[in-house]
């Protein structure tokens, strides 16, 4: 009966990210022009990019390096302090779960971005895509195991998977980034 309620669980969440995927695909934040579309071109009648525009004050194209994946990790970490401050407090169930949600959407916006390749030649550019979204499904992977321990109240099991959370991240930081994470 457990592991049924675990399946159901996870069948649920596995369902609303692929809605949350689904729902950014459909409002353009696929991360992947269309197949008859030229790279670096913006399709007839996108809406304009940049300051003001959609994807924030850089846009998703342009503006700063990587200011839109620099905004999602943001949320990222906002969203990883806060879980470590209150993880381990079964009072703080719903803070926590609304954290993680905050956390699995910055996540799944990250996801289909790219890091920092430059100078890099294409195979190598498709190596560090292919291992950067590995790493962060791999993420997301723990951080639903992580909001299935929070919702069944399990504190100490939620605080030992956020100590993985953050060790994927240093990975991660050490393999896309020159700056390690700061929490």
């Amino acid at each position: 009966m457990k592991h049924a309620r675990v399946a159901v669980s996870l069948a649920v969440s596995l369902a609303a990210l692929l809605c949350v995927g689904g729902l950014a695909v459909a409002m353009g934040m696929g991360g992947q022009p269309p197949a008859n579309q030229p790279a670096g071109e913006k399709p007839a009648g996108a809406p304009p990019r940049g300051p003001g525009g959609p994807g924030g004050p850089a846009g998703r194209e342009g503006g700063r390096e990587g200011g839109s994946l620099e905004s999602a990790m943001k949320g990222m970490n906002r969203a990883y302090k806060q879980l470590e401050n209150s993880i381990g407090k079964p009072e703080a169930k719903d803070d926590n779960l609304k954290s993680i949600g905050d956390f699995q959407r910055s996540l799944i916006m990250a996801k289909g971005m790219s890091p920092k390749m430059e100078g890099a030649d294409k195979t190598k550019m498709a190596e560090t895509l292919t291992a950067f979204r590995t790493l962060q499904i791999k993420l997301l992977k723990t951080t639903i195991e992580l909001e299935e321990q929070v919702m069944a109240g399990k504190t100490a099991e939620a605080t030992a998977t956020l100590a993985k959370i953050h060790a994927i991240e240093e990975e991660g930081h050490k393999e896309f980034d020159s700056q390690p994470s700061k929490k």
